[in-house]
C-alpha cells in the first residue's frame, strides 16, 4: 500500500487517465518515490482498462505514542457506494479498529483487547467488504475476502502486472 497527496481539483482527471504528475509532484514535495508509484499505478490502469467501482468514506481518529512504535486507527461511520450508481450504497455496521505494533504487543494492549471485547481478525479489507456489500450482498457482507497470495492459478492478466511490477520496482522474483 503506497499513499499520496492528491487535490480535489486533479481527482477527476487522474480518474479519468489524464495526466497529473506535474501537481502530484508538487502536492508531494517533489518526492522520487511518490512520483514512481504514481507512474506505476497509471500504467496498470492503462494496461487493465481499470475504471472506478466503489467509493468508500469513512471517519478515522487515529492515535500513535511518542517513539512511533504503537499505532492505532479506529474507523466509523464506514459507507460504501457504487461508483456507477450513486443509490447502492451500504453502510457497514461494524468499528473497524488496526492497530500496528512494532515488537511484542505491550500489557496494556492485551488488557484493552479484552476489555473491548475486539475480535480479532487475520485480515480485514474495507475494499473487499465495500465490493462485496454492494455488488454481491447475497455473499454477506462481512466475510469476503480473496488473498493472491493463497490463489492456487494465477491469470494471465495477473502475471502481466507481476512483471510490470517487478521490472517497475527492479524486485527479487519470490
Amino acid at each position: 500500500k503506497e499513499r499520496f497527496l492528491i487535490s480535489q481539483k486533479i481527482f477527476e482527471p487522474l480518474l479519468r487517465g489524464e495526466n497529473v504528475e506535474e501537481e502530484i509532484m508538487r502536492l508531494n514535495n517533489n518526492s522520487e518515490k511518490v512520483l514512481q508509484v504514481y507512474r506505476v499505478m497509471s500504467e496498470l490502469i492503462k494496461l487493465n482498462n481499470l475504471r472506478p467501482k466503489l467509493v468508500t468514506t469513512y471517519e478515522r481518529v487515529a492515535f500513535t505514542d511518542e517513539e512511533k512504535k504503537v499505532r492505532i486507527t479506529v474507523d466509523r461511520n464506514i459507507k460504501h457506494q457504487a461508483n456507477d450508481d450513486k443509490k447502492n450504497m451500504n453502510k457497514l455496521h461494524a468499528i473497524v479498529c488496526e492497530t500496528k505494533i512494532q515488537g511484542e504487543p505491550p500489557e496494556w494492549y492485551y488488557n484493552l483487547v479484552n476489555e473491548l471485547s475486539l475480535l480479532q481478525q487475520k485480515r480485514f479489507s474495507k475494499y473487499a467488504t465495500g465490493i462485496n456489500s454492494v455488488y454481491f450482498p447475497a455473499r454477506g457482507t462481512y466475510n469476503f475476502y480473496t488473498n493472491f497470495a493463497e490463489s492456487k492459478t494465477i491469470s494471465d492478466r495477473m502475471t502481466k502486472n507481476l512483471e510490470y511490477l517487478k521490472k517497475a520496482f527492479d524486485l527479487e522474483q519470490e
